[in-house]
C-alpha cells in the first residue's frame, strides 16, 4: 500500500508543480522567497502576526504564504526519492545496492522533516 500511495504522492506533486509555475500570477521569488526582499517580506509577515494583524493573501502572495512551498519542496523530495526505491529496490531478499540504500537514507531523513 505504501508503494502505490507513493506513485500516487508522485504525480500528485508533479502537476502541483506545474499548475504552480503555469499560473500567470505565480513566479519563482513568490513561490520560493529566498532572496532578500523576501526574506524581508517574511519577517514582516512575522511581525504582523505576532501584532495580530491578518496577512494580505491571494495569488501570486510573497512573504510567509509564498514559504509554505518549502513543504512542496519535502514532499517532492519524499515522493521522488520513494520513486527512486520503487524502482531500484530488488523485489525479492532485503539485500539492497549502495544507490538504493543512499536513497533510502534520504528518504528516512526527509520522512523525519515531512
Amino acid at each position: 500500500m505504501h508503494e502505490v500511495v507513493d506513485l500516487a504522492a508522485v504525480l500528485l506533486v508533479l502537476l502541483h508543480i506545474l499548475w504552480l509555475f503555469k499560473a500567470p500570477d505565480n513566479s519563482f521569488s513568490t513561490l520560493f522567497p529566498w532572496q532578500k526582499e523576501g526574506r524581508r517580506q517574511v519577517v514582516d509577515d512575522l511581525k504582523r502576526l505576532k501584532s495580530g494583524t491578518q496577512l494580505d493573501g491571494g495569488p501570486g502572495s510573497a512573504g510567509l504564504i509564498g514559504l509554505v512551498q518549502l513543504g512542496l519542496l519535502t514532499a517532492s523530495v519524499m515522493a521522488l526519492s520513494g520513486l527512486m526505491l520503487f524502482l531500484l529496490m530488488p523485489e525479492a531478499g532485503n539485500k539492497l545496492s549502495s544507490s538504493a540504500g543512499a536513497v533510502a537514507e534520504i528518504h528516512e531523513l526527509v520522512s523525519n522533516v515531512m
